[in-house]
């Protein structure tokens, strides 16, 4: 599995093509994005795209969106989207992890301390495996 960032003068070519991936995150939000709100927020730089491709498959199996986020003390990445083809995503885990990815290389290169993902508890089981552990509980008051 080849992990790509997408350059965000691209993303207007890149999107219609993995929209539907980024779709199927948002079935499992709370309705903070529509696809549109994910969209503009790429192209104005807010957030940033990655897709996953299946070198054995020649395709696009995954997409997800990032953003930096800045603390007081330090900086990390934020996975907040990721929508894949059937589950082929928790197959491609280990690849985006390793030292020399992609998304290494980003992580370095911005001097970002950490990753954060919200999700379901089903990613801790899955990402365990790589390292990611259980920091929060996130709890919600819709008002």
């Amino acid at each position: 599995m080849k992990l790509i960032k997408i350059e965000q003068n691209c993303t207007h070519i890149t999107f219609p093509y993995v929209s539907h991936l980024l779709k199927k995150a948002l079935e499992y939000n709370d309705g903070e994005y529509l696809i549109e709100d994910i969209y503009s927020s790429l192209l104005d730089g807010r957030l940033t795209l990655w897709v996953g491709c299946s070198e054995k498959d020649k395709q696009i199996v995954f997409a997800g969106t990032t953003a930096i986020i800045e603390y007081p003390q330090y900086s990390v990445l934020e996975i907040i989207h990721i929508g894949a083809e059937n589950n082929k995503f928790i197959r491609c885990i280990k690849d985006m992890w390793d030292k020399d990815s992609e998304l290494m290389k980003y992580i370095k290169l911005n001097n970002l301390k950490r990753v954060e993902l919200l999700g379901r508890s089903g990613w801790l089981k899955a990402l365990n495996k790589v390292g990611f552990k259980k920091s929060y509980t996130a709890l919600t008051k819709d008002i």
